[in-house]
């Protein structure tokens, strides 16, 4: 039901087609970018433990390294870099 009236909303918004789920990690990416903490990510995810929870965002950790020239990281930068990998991914799911 509230998946149904998700995407009624999400149409009539005239958005992209997305998930619930997409937007869960979607936050949960922009909370590890930002720096919050991986034990309250896990918390807020209800994840069994912050382990699990490191293994399934590894690439968010590997993207926030910053770029060598710039002395002081953006969380800009590596934000693009999940969310770009968060829709290839979707992508290849949906190819499949």
């Amino acid at each position: 039901m509230v998946t149904r009236q998700f995407r009624a909303l999400v149409r009539e918004a005239g958005l992209p087609p997305i998930r619930l789920h997409d937007l869960r990690h979607g936050a949960a990416s922009i909370a590890l970018v930002a720096g919050v903490g991986l034990k309250v990510v896990s918390d807020m995810l209800g994840h069994s433990s912050p382990p699990f929870t490191a293994d399934v965002y590894t690439y968010v950790f590997t993207s926030l390294k910053p770029p060598r020239r710039s002395p002081t990281p953006s969380p800009i930068r590596p934000l693009r870099r999940v969310l770009t990998h968060t829709a290839s991914a979707k992508a290849t799911r949906q190819a499949a």
